[in-house]
């Protein structure tokens, strides 16, 4: 703070004394309180540092803190990554030594040992193995051990007569054998029994609509062990439950 001498009143005690102009505020000063006044600007100063440095302090905080988080984030990644490439690498290894055909494994096709778009299947406590052939519309069943299987719903053309499926998508059987179809394309839940040429409607075939007894596009079906029907009937965005044992 540089000072000029001038015989000017003090702007402290107002006392026309020598006094000394402060160039940082234009002020004058007489002798007694031109060090006062130094002081209040040594202490404003000093403040003016503090506040510099320990928001300097907070920003390369905040930097070393920006770092090290994205660094931690970068490791974290890489160790997912790997992760993900173990547990791919793990089931090729066990894919490779021991994985099977059950069923099929030829080209797509309408011959005994052949599917056509296969969608849904069923194993039994026999591991007896339902299939939903459904391109060619029909539910298959390949005993255990065979080398083809043998058509118990539909397989005869696309339609909706008792003894046709229209690209059937799910197949379950209850503990009395008799077999539950959803049949996608006729909105109905067919039921077979064992020997039978003809199935039976238990659910829908009453076009397509919104009623409790109506279905449209069925996908997916199950029982309970309360032996209650579960439907999902996709394009009407819901899941219906029926009592049908």
């Amino acid at each position: 703070m540089a000072m000029t001498n001038n015989r000017k009143r003090c702007f402290t005690c107002s006392r026309e004394n020598n006094t000394y102009t402060c160039e940082g505020c234009s002020k004058r000063f007489c002798s007694i309180h031109i060090p006062e006044h130094q002081q209040i600007l040594n202490e404003e100063l000093h403040h003016i540092i503090n506040g510099y440095n320990q928001f300097k302090q907070r920003i390369d905080e905040q930097k070393q803190y920006s770092y090290n988080y994205s660094l931690i984030e970068q490791i974290d990644q890489w160790e997912r990554n790997s992760i993900e490439i173990i547990q791919e690498k793990a089931q090729e290894l066990n894919g490779n030594k021991n994985s099977i055909t059950a069923a099929d494994g030829n080209l797509a096709g309408q011959e005994l040992n052949q599917f056509d778009c296969p969608t849904g299947i069923f194993i039994d406590k026999n591991k007896n193995i339902f299939i939903v052939d459904c391109a060619n519309h029909r539910v298959v069943e390949w005993k255990y051990n065979a080398k083809e299987g043998q058509i118990i719903a539909g397989g005869n053309g696309k339609a909706n007569r008792m003894n046709q499926l229209n690209y059937p998508q799910e197949v379950i059987v209850d503990d009395f054998g008799r077999i539950y179809v959803a049949d996608n394309g006729n909105s109905r839940i067919m039921r077979w029994c064992e020997g039978k040429e003809e199935g039976e409607i238990v659910v829908g075939g009453n076009n397509e609509g919104y009623r409790s007894n109506q279905l449209y596009s069925p996908h997916d079906l199950s029982f309970d062990d309360e032996g209650n029907l579960y439907v999902v009937d996709s394009l009407r965005a819901r899941i219906l439950k029926f009592e049908i044992m």
